[in-house]
């Protein structure tokens, strides 16, 4: 049988750590977006934390939202593959709109968070 003074008492704390959960997501969104702005960085790092904190997201989720989880990611993975392909071909086929998406993830990919103007020193 369930004693209502502890399920009172367990009240506050649930509500203080769901409280708790959206700010601390937040921040750790700051800092990976701050990781992936820093000169010298490749993005190794923030793709290390999003891959962790996705994986132990998901590891605390039941049977029915798991499955609802893995159709979600593999819609998100396909659009951004898809994307990724647009962005593509559009660049070799001149598109400014391509050209300044591919400018913009640059420091992503291939320069680790310089920009063309930074001197490396």
């Amino acid at each position: 049988m369930v004693n209502p003074a502890a399920e009172r008492r367990l009240l506050w704390p649930l509500v203080r750590s769901a409280a708790r959960l959206p700010w601390a997501m937040t921040l750790w969104g700051v800092q990976q977006a701050v990781n992936l702005m820093r000169p010298g960085r490749t993005g190794r790092q923030a793709l290390s934390a999003f891959d962790a904190m996705s994986r132990t997201a998901s590891e605390h989720l039941g049977d029915a939202t798991e499955s609802l989880y893995r159709t979600g990611e593999h819609l998100q993975g396909g659009l951004i593959e898809a994307t990724s392909a647009l962005v593509s071909r559009g660049v070799a086929e001149g598109s400014a709109l391509s050209q300044a998406w591919a400018a913009l993830a640059q420091p992503l990919t291939r320069g680790g968070g310089r920009h063309d103007t930074d001197t490396g020193s």
